[in-house]
């Protein structure tokens, strides 16, 4: 891919010169967070696929200096593991931790509930699933005024957009699901409907922790975002 063509995708503009320089500079090493990260969001190398830093540079038409880099930096916002004297790979997720991948995120989104304002209502932003999904989950954190929980739903978002991608795939109404949300969080002050609708929207993932597993391990077909 030209650098050119790399710097469009990222919506950040660099000089050729900027992508062979033996010291990567800011915008460069942007670049490649971003395009990297969106490899990873939009599910492009399967789980348990390894990250080969060379393939990756020549792909972006960087060096490889950038591109590890950002590898320890996924690696550090959990996006990638890290194997000793292996190299970086896309984690691979099993049913168990699946389940308290779910069960985590529901928690910290029954946080901003017990102490959250209603001032700013929850709306639903245009895009695929999986963005609204984590618009609308920022959204609600953000009622807290709690910085850290924002910046960790945040994170946890990066990591369930990969799996937000197969919702549509196990159920069919996944935008009554978001709009049910929607309802409760700007209908009931109390937070009493609000709390019953996260824990229905968590409660059918859970219960589909297989067909999500299934979905992820296929070889070919894998889903796009609708």
């Amino acid at each position: 891919m030209p650098c050119a063509k790399v710097a469009d995708k990222c919506s950040v503009n660099w000089r050729k010169s900027d992508c062979t320089s033996p010291m990567p500079t800011a915008r460069v090493r942007e670049a490649v967070y971003r395009a990297i990260k969106r490899l990873l969001l939009d599910g492009e190398r399967p789980c348990g696929s390894r990250l080969e830093a060379r393939q990756i540079a020549q792909r972006l038409s960087v060096t490889v200096i950038p591109v590890r880099e950002v590898f320890h930096q996924l690696a550090a916002e959990e996006m990638i593991s890290y194997v000793p004297d292996q190299g970086f790979f896309v984690p691979t997720i099993d049913e168990l931790r699946l389940r308290h991948i779910f069960e985590h995120y529901r928690n910290l989104l029954l946080i901003p509930i017990i102490c959250s304002s209603t001032d700013s209502p929850a709306i639903l932003e245009d895009g695929s699933y999986p963005d609204q999904a984590a618009g609308l989950f920022l959204q609600l954190a953000s009622r807290s005024g709690n910085r850290e929980l924002v910046a960790e739903i945040s994170k946890r978002n990066d990591r369930l957009h990969p799996i937000r991608r197969f919702d549509p795939h196990i159920f069919n109404d996944t935008a009554l699901d978001l709009e049910d949300i929607v309802a409760a969080a700007n209908d009931d002050p109390s937070g009493t409907k609000l709390r019953s609708a996260i824990e229905r929207y968590f409660h059918r993932r859970i219960a589909a922790v297989q067909q999500y597993i299934r979905l992820m391990t296929l070889p070919t077909d894998r889903p796009s975002s609708p």
